[in-house]
């Protein structure tokens, strides 16, 4: 079985590029022609004397929205291609076990066909939404919002056709419900309660201590938020990312710092 699993393999391998490819764009130059397009000529060419590169402000210009929308969806196509990469793996390993089976299938083929496809169709579609609003200034807004809503759609459905399973078994990676940025804003959320709730129990399990036992407890918390840093990054290092790891952790230490105060 050598010779057909090199061969799926490097087929898989030449698919996948062409899959990635179908998705990426040269989004510098892109984005510096669409934010250009917003401004005037002598807006234009002011912008560019002074060497300025609009960054992201949500409560900003134009030019600080359009950086915004771009940032976000570099987030959305960085998690398609996350996803998509796992499900061309799990295609690759499906159509391996079909031949030793006797009854091939072209999970990879029809994949990367689907991903080419939905790219055509997506750049169609955002491109026509876009010519509504010609002339205005929301354009970009309007044509890098369409692509953000339609990569997150097609990631999700990359996850429920090829990461997901019939019965109760837990899927290979999270459902994209929302997009990239709203996740993180809600991650950052909880975050920052989560943080909250371990400051103000470990200030009251320390008030709570002998000086010796404090010392013990001051050594012990520090040891463990090395810990939650290295298993976060530990977590966040393969497909089964925990986005919400820092969150759980501090929130598991803030029940185990309540148990130590009663």
């Amino acid at each position: 079985m050598i010779l057909p699993l090199l061969l799926v393999l490097v087929l898989h391998d030449g698919l996948a590029r062409d899959a990635t490819a179908a998705t990426a764009a040269p989004r510098d130059v892109r984005m510096e022609t669409l934010v250009e397009s917003d401004l005037r000529d002598d807006q234009v060419e002011s912008v560019r004397s002074r060497g300025d590169d609009p960054t992201c402000d949500r409560g900003g210009t134009t030019l600080q929205l359009n950086a915004c929308a771009f940032e976000d969806l570099a987030k959305e196509e960085t998690r398609m291609q996350r996803y998509l990469d796992l499900a061309l793996e799990q295609a690759a390993d499906s159509d391996i076990r079909s031949r030793e089976y006797g009854e091939p299938t072209r999970q990879v083929e029809l994949l990367t066909a689907a991903q080419t496809a939905w790219a055509a169709y997506a750049e169609l579609r955002c491109e026509a939404r876009e010519d509504q609003v010609q002339g205005g200034t929301i354009r970009t807004i309007v044509l890098v919002g369409c692509e953000i809503d339609a990569t997150r759609q097609r990631t999700h459905e990359i996850w429920a056709d090829h990461l997901t399973y019939p019965d109760s078994t837990p899927p290979m990676l999270p459902e994209p419900v929302l997009t990239v940025s709203e996740e993180q804003e809600g991650v950052a959320q909880q975050q920052q309660s989560a943080d909250l709730a371990l400051n103000t129990q470990y200030t009251a399990t320390m008030n709570g201590l002998l000086p010796p036992a404090r010392l013990l407890l001051r050594d012990a918390q520090r040891a463990w938020i090395t810990f939650r840093d290295q298993q976060c990054r530990y977590e966040s290092s393969g497909f089964r990312a925990e986005s919400t790891c820092v969150a759980r952790l501090t929130t598991e230490r803030t029940r185990e710092l309540r148990r130590l105060a009663q």
